[in-house]
């Protein structure tokens, strides 16, 4: 039995890639071996920086909300430890 031939067009990972750049609309030029050029590298770079801004943003919300919520449980436990130590239930 030999072995079966591969290439590395045929892996999951370019697979992917070239499905995720076809859904943003950018696409390998054959006359240059499939290879990303000129406009196609801009295009793909808009989508990147898009994509990146988003994601900034959506982390930079979740930050803040988390901060707010992790400074009102420490104000509670703040308040229930002092109202323990005075002897209040």
């Amino acid at each position: 039995m030999t072995p079966a031939k591969f290439s590395a067009r045929d892996g999951p990972f370019v697979r992917t890639l070239e499905d995720a750049l076809k859904h943003c609309g950018v696409d390998k030029e054959a006359y240059h071996g499939g290879s990303f050029v000129g406009n196609h590298v801009h295009e793909c770079l808009k989508v990147c920086c898009k994509l990146y801004k988003d994601l900034h943003a959506c982390i930079c919300a979740y930050h803040n909300t988390l901060q707010h919520i992790i400074g009102t449980v420490l104000i509670y436990i703040k308040h229930k430890r002092n109202s323990l130590s005075k002897g209040n239930l």
